[in-house]
């Protein structure tokens, strides 16, 4: 009988043990230094973001500056027209794309970074607390242990716990994603050894009503003490809200932090470079086939071509002629206060551009105005002259020196009253067509090809005056390119409100 009670007691000694052999079990070492390193991978991500933006940034800035150095190239280097207007083109699509890196930051990586962060901190805590409830007076307690359980943690596994995230710099790689499977997935090794040496895992029973969950339910104490799904990370570990936004999306957005826009040429040395590359230059080429309307079907073969003919550019190396018109064009700008100099376009700053550009502006619209609204103000002063003479009906009042001549011998009263000024305009008006006939017949009478000169030009068997069609036409081209180059500044202003979503593009039914 006393056999058969000293077995039973050892038995239910035995199954006591063995259920309560992880009571107060410890983290590994090893398991902490990988949460650790996890945390701050996570906390280098925010560099990547700022390096991100500040280079996007300061590539749409590059991109706006090479536009209105083109604009202002087209206005003063006409003979290369076509090449600053793709290269306007072509600045254009430089700057939607940094916009666009922009945008997505703001958008994707903004968030996932701060969740980043979020779950470095959380796991920092977590952590931290299990380092810091060591006891030294003996009693050999403690949350993270070493190899075996016997021993506390002699490898400083909360080191990346410990870094702060002013002192992370860029180094972190960006596939935390997979840092975060690897480090949260339930593995087939337990997480935790030791028994009875961390209070934190030992019984609950009489202190929570249930289990205890850690890292929003990766990990889980329960409430009879040990960490549960058998010392690991529970099952679901990954699904955690701590866990999952990182685990199954930041790799991507981690790929895309690295990405950057190209940056718009605006030196002559980058131009240089920019055009040594013409050839494989895609953008280059999709910027041509806009401004041309070229078929998608265009050999890329031809489209090479019509950019090396349009920058001038030479097989043998030697500096195109379009840079070398471009390092020519210069413009008198304000360079202080009370100060002006000369200065070329590409050494011109932003300020320095606009204000060029608003001179070149003035000039052309004035050429324009001169040419196309001349007859029209000699119009409207006739008839402003003529509109206070005519309010004279006596002779009397219809004085010389107002400008108004009495126009009859006889009559002393009614519509008599005419303007001095229009007479004068009448007859220089008369006088003026007579002259255009006569040099219109005088070219009319040259029938050969040799004898059509001064100011007559030769068009297959005729024989036409140049001088007015070279006027009219130099008119029209003025006023066309200054409010194409106005329309291009103004639409590229509009894409860039739009891009950056801008309260303001409501407003405007444009896009």
């Amino acid at each position: 009988m006393k056999l058969i009670t000293l077995i039973a007691t050892i038995s239910v000694a035995t199954t006591i043990e063995y259920s309560h052999a992880a009571v107060g079990a410890a983290l590994k070492q090893s398991v902490a230094k990988q949460m650790c390193d996890y945390s701050k991978q996570a906390k280098g991500q925010h560099p990547h973001l700022k390096a991100k933006l500040a280079t996007a940034k300061n590539n749409a800035a590059a991109a706006f500056k090479g536009h209105r150095q083109q604009s202002l190239a087209m206005l003063l280097v006409p003979q290369h027209s076509a090449a600053s207007q793709v290269l306007t083109e072509y600045a254009e699509q430089l700057l939607a794309e940094n916009l666009g890196h922009i945008e997505t930051a703001a958008t994707t990586a903004v968030t996932a970074v701060a969740q980043a962060s979020y779950s470095a901190g959380r796991t920092d805590e977590l952590l931290k607390l299990l380092k810091s409830m060591e006891d030294g007076s003996g009693n050999d307690k403690w949350c993270i242990t070493a190899s075996g359980g016997g021993s506390k943690a002699n490898n400083n596994p909360t080191e990346g716990c410990e870094a702060q995230i002013s002192e992370v710099n860029g180094d972190a790689v960006t596939n935390l994603g997979t840092t975060a499977k690897t480090t949260f997935a339930a593995p087939a090794t337990t997480i935790a050894e030791g028994n009875g040496v961390c209070y934190l895992t030992a019984s609950l029973a009489t202190h929570a009503d249930g289990d205890v969950s850690l890292l929003d339910g990766a990990i889980k104490i329960q409430n009879a003490g040990d960490i549960g799904n058998t010392q690991k990370f529970e099952a679901n570990s990954l699904a955690a809200n701590l866990i999952k936004p990182i685990a199954d999306s930041y790799d991507e957005i981690g790929e895309d932090l690295q990405k950057s826009g190209d940056k718009m040429a605006t030196t002559e040395k980058e131009l240089e470079q920019l055009l040594k590359g013409y050839k494989a230059n895609t953008k280059l080429k999709q910027a041509a086939a806009k401004i041309n309307n070229w078929d998608s079907s265009k050999p890329d073969g031809d489209k090479t071509e019509y950019l090396k003919t349009i920058f001038g550019l030479n097989e043998d190396g030697s500096e195109s002629s379009f840079i070398t018109a471009l390092k020519e064009a210069k413009r008198t700008v304000k360079t202080g206060a009370s100060t002006s100099a000369e200065t070329p376009i590409l050494k011109m700053t932003d300020d320095q551009l606009r204000e060029a550009t608003e001179a070149a502006l003035s000039e052309l619209k004035l050429t324009a105005n001169n040419s196309t609204n001349f007859p029209t103000k000699q119009l409207a002063a006739k008839a402003e002259a003529q509109k206070d003479c005519t309010k004279n009906t006596k002779k009397k009042d219809c004085k010389e020196g107002d400008g108004c001549k009495w126009d009859s011998t006889e009559a002393t009263e009614g519509a008599f009253c005419k303007s001095k000024q229009a007479e004068g305009q009448a007859k220089q008006g008369s006088e003026a067509a007579a002259t255009a006939n006569g040099e219109g017949k005088k070219c009319s009478e040259k029938t050969k090809q040799e004898d059509c000169k001064d100011g007559c030009k030769w068009e297959g068997k005729e024989f036409k005056d140049s001088i007015f069609p070279v006027n009219n036409k130099l008119a029209f081209i003025s006023t066309y390119f200054m409010s194409f180059v106005e329309f291009k500044v103004l639409i590229l202003f509009l894409h860039f409100m739009k891009l950056i979503n801008f309260d303001i593009m409501p407003k405007f039914n444009i896009f």
